[in-house]
């Protein structure tokens, strides 16, 4: 699965949390409580596996768990997870995303998109600058040149990362 980490100023971006993040982050030396947010890119499994876990350990730490996702794919994590956490809203600080709208998050700002990944709740690619640099993530998807053309989203195309100097770009062997 695809789940990576975003530093920036005083900020650690776990995107797209993977299984037994204790052991995940004490792997590549980052300690769990040093994660200030969670961004959800969509809610397939590969992609919220360290989810529930996350939010536990913020519910037994007495605080909330700062996710970056739109309200759509939060409303299905809910759906998801609702029987683990029926509260779930009291645990959960949700800065709301629109792929139509920049988001100013901590000092960096974020540029979304919806990514061609067929999910009801949607899919989110990308790209975040902060001190001059640019960090691009493709999102899940499945890249067809001359897609963004036909569906006349430029957001979609390969230009849209032309700004970034690193793209993570989530590759489909089939």
């Amino acid at each position: 699965p695809s789940s990576f980490i975003v530093m920036y100023g005083d900020r650690k971006i776990w995107v797209d949390a993977s299984a037994r993040p204790h052991e995940t982050l004490a792997g590549v030396n980052v300690n769990w409580d040093d994660i200030t947010d969670y961004l959800v890119s969509h809610n397939h499994e590969d992609h919220i596996q360290g989810f529930p876990a996350a939010l536990q350990r913020k519910v037994e730490q007495g605080g909330k768990l700062s996710v970056i996702t739109t309200p759509r794919i939060y409303e299905t994590l809910k759906l998801q997870f609702g029987d683990l956490f029926p509260e779930m809203d009291s645990y959960v600080e949700l800065t709301a995303v629109d792929p139509q709208e920049a988001l100013n998050f901590h000092g960096a700002s974020f540029d979304f998109r919806y990514c061609h990944h067929l999910l009801e709740s949607g899919t989110l690619g990308f790209k975040v600058t902060y001190d001059g640099r640019t960090l691009g993530f493709s999102g899940d998807t499945k890249y067809k040149q001359g897609f963004a053309e036909l569906l006349g989203d430029p957001k979609l195309s390969a230009e849209w990362f032309r700004d970034c100097q690193l793209i993570l770009h989530e590759v489909d062997l089939k």
